[in-house]
């Protein structure tokens, strides 16, 4: 079983070192780097890494990170396209994406998504597209409209959103969020049959544990174990039973 375990959340060693420099870039704790781990073992169940050769990122997350992480599940000469109307978070991944991942194929547009996707064409289509933290602060039409235009424009579908039913995050967080049936309901409406849905990222602390700059540098040599942890504890998420999951996720997905 621990076998099991460790293989099935096992990420690799290039991976988990993108991942932890990402976390402490962006000003992360260990709860962003548990998240970034979850996400990356749940999206690699749906993608083949050598088939995402030109990604998506739709808008930056609300307030949390800024979505670089799913590089992570990509090759290095991926080409990865930021689209974000606000100039000014924009330019604060701009930055990440110039001080932390120079090795990247990282383009950034500060325009309307819709804007964005009239001036690509319609025949070409993204090998995928990866939401973080943006459905839960648009209006109910709003978010249809914004999954109908992912799905034009992206061959598959990632949308990560605040879990509504963790009240406790909720009113940590300020943010936001939706329950699985309503995430649900705004991709059927929007002609998006999901194909997996439901909860993650259900950290074994409480929220709010942050890395300082002296803390990282103590543990820099100690990230690999204790991000491997991470990996089996992300896997473990499949065993908890739906009132936990319902209760204590800090997110819920769907793809399609």
């Amino acid at each position: 079983m621990k076998s099991l375990l460790w293989n099935s959340g096992a990420v690799s060693d290039k991976a988990l070192k993108r991942l932890f420099d990402l976390t402490i870039a962006s000003g992360g704790g260990y709860g962003t780097a548990y998240e970034y781990v979850v996400k990356y073992n749940r999206i690699k169940k749906w993608t083949v890494r050598n088939d995402l050769k030109d990604i998506l990122i739709p808008g930056l997350p609300e307030r949390y990170g800024y979505s670089l992480d799913f590089m992570s599940v990509c090759p290095t000469t991926t080409r990865v396209n930021v689209v974000e109307s606000n100039r000014e978070r924009l330019e604060q991944a701009r930055l990440l994406g110039e001080t932390g991942l120079k090795d990247r194929n990282i383009n950034f547009f500060n325009q309307d998504l819709r804007v964005f996707a009239e001036s690509r064409g319609k025949g070409k289509k993204f090998d995928a597209a990866f939401s973080c933290e943006v459905v839960q602060r648009l209006s109910a039409d709003g978010a249809v409209d914004y999954i109908r235009l992912l799905r034009r424009m992206s061959k598959r579908v990632f949308i990560f959103v605040p879990n509504s039913d963790n009240q406790g995050h909720s009113r940590l967080t300020g943010l936001k969020g939706l329950t699985v049936s309503e995430l649900e309901g705004m991709m059927r409406a929007a002609g998006a049959d999901p194909q997996s849905s439901g909860y993650l990222d259900i950290p074994p602390w409480p929220p709010g544990a942050g890395i300082s700059a002296q803390t990282s540098w103590r543990i820099k040599k100690a990230y690999l174990p204790i991000l491997k942890a991470f990996g089996i504890f992300s896997v473990l998420e499949n065993f908890y039973p739906g009132f936990i999951c319902r209760d204590f996720a800090h997110l819920i997905y769907s793809i399609t």
